[in-house]
This record gives structure tokens, sequence and C-alpha cells, in this order.
């Protein structure tokens, strides 16, 4: 009896001990997390700022592109809609 009034403590303690180092990292992941995305969209900025600059067809299918792979893990829609823009753009140029 004495034995299982032990295991179930030491069990207890366990919860305890993970959900109290859960609680302390989860500040450390979320700061890095705002440090990504302020990031993505400093790189987002500097991107469009070139797209609109740019006339050369080749140049705005590579920065089409590059803001897709900015894009596809965070808004997967917003880096079709640029694969679109660049597929379009290849294709009227006849691009491969």
């Amino acid at each position: 009896m004495i034995g299982l009034a032990m295991r179930n403590h030491s069990i207890f303690f366990l919860i305890i001990y993970f959900l109290l180092s859960g609680i302390s990292t989860a500040p450390a992941q979320n700061q890095e997390t705002q440090s990504t995305v302020t990031l993505q969209n400093r790189t987002v900025d500097s991107l469009n700022s070139i797209l609109s600059a740019t006339t050369h067809d080749t140049s705005r299918v590579n920065t089409l592109l590059e803001l897709a792979s900015e894009y596809y893990l965070s808004t997967p829609s917003k880096a079709m809609e640029y694969c679109e823009q660049a597929k379009t753009i290849s294709e009227k140029k006849n691009y491969k």
C-alpha cells in the first residue's frame, strides 16, 4: 500500500515538473515567434518594394517567387497568388 502511494506521488511530481518546465519555455518561444514574424515582415516589405520598382519581367518573376516562398508556410493562399502571377508572366514571355 505504501509503495502505491509513493508511486502516485512520484507520478504527481513528474506531471507538475513537466507542466512547469513547459510554462517556463513558453515566453521564450513566443518571443522567438515574434522575432521571426518581424523578420518576415521586413523581408516581405523589401520584396514588395523591389516588385513595385521592377519592370524587367525576369526580375518580377523571381521576386514573385521569393514572395511566395516567404508566405508558403504562414499563408499558403497568398503564396499561391504570387505563384499564379509569376506563372502568368512566365507563360506570356514563354519562359521555361
